[in-house]
């Protein structure tokens, strides 16, 4: 399910002080489980996507002699977190 911006929660917020939560998925072009679910959560929006996972202290040593396939392995961590943290590495040894 997308997530709403935090207008989006005030609109259905004000809209929730006159009309039933049904009536406010009906003008908000919502399903109503998301406005009962922006209601739990006190009208506030969640923050935008996951918080991103650092770069393990190690990390630059075995990347000098692990390939990709093994340092996923290894981290338990997805391949676009593996070849962005390689990208971190490669910048901070151009950029000291």
């Amino acid at each position: 399910m997308r997530s709403l911006p935090q207008s989006m929660h005030d609109r259905a917020r004000r809209l929730a002080e006159v009309h039933p939560l049904a009536t406010v998925a009906e003008l908000l072009r919502v399903h109503p489980s998301q406005v009962t679910r922006m209601k739990k959560r006190r009208w506030i929006a969640p923050p935008d996507g996951r918080p991103v996972r650092t770069m393990p202290s190690d990390f630059a040593i075995q990347a000098g002699h692990m390939n990709q396939r093994e340092l996923v392995d290894h981290y338990g961590a997805g391949s676009h977190t593996i070849v962005r943290w390689c990208r971190e590495l490669r910048e901070r040894r151009v950029h000291p």
